[in-house]
């Protein structure tokens, strides 16, 4: 499906405020409640024939490829948001491709091993 015509594009959108307005004044929203959000949401705008101009960035928004669907790829430099990072292999996974400091060589003055800062980064993120 075209997600220009079909539906918006998942995880995440931005609207102008002319679209939020609409949204809260017309019947179309109102009077077609029920489905899957983004569907729901492709829709209102096709049938208010509104929004014409959208740009998709979904390829840069992405579950995690496990289990591998049509929202997963691997993980690459372009992302904005990594989704479904469910259980602390997929963060360590994920922190570790984007971590851009690993390459550097060790101050003096930061004596804490690396492993141990993602240790503790992620005991923070799960409480």
């Amino acid at each position: 499906m075209d997600p220009f015509v079909h539906y918006m594009s998942g995880m995440g959108y931005l609207v102008s405020w002319d679209i939020a307005e609409w949204i809260r004044e017309s019947d179309i929203p109102k009077d077609h409640r029920i489905g899957p959000e983004d569907k729901l949401f492709g829709e209102w705008l096709r049938d208010g024939r509104r929004a014409k101009n959208r740009y998709n960035a979904k390829w840069s928004m992405y579950n995690l490829p496990e289990p591998a669907t049509q929202c997963t790829h691997e993980l690459w430099p372009d992302t904005v948001a990594v989704h479904q990072l469910k259980n602390q292999d997929k963060w360590v996974r994920t922190l570790n491709y984007f971590n851009v400091t690993k390459a550097l060589k060790s101050s003096k003055l930061y004596h804490i091993p690396q492993l141990f800062c993602m240790i503790n980064f992620l005991r923070i993120v799960f409480v």
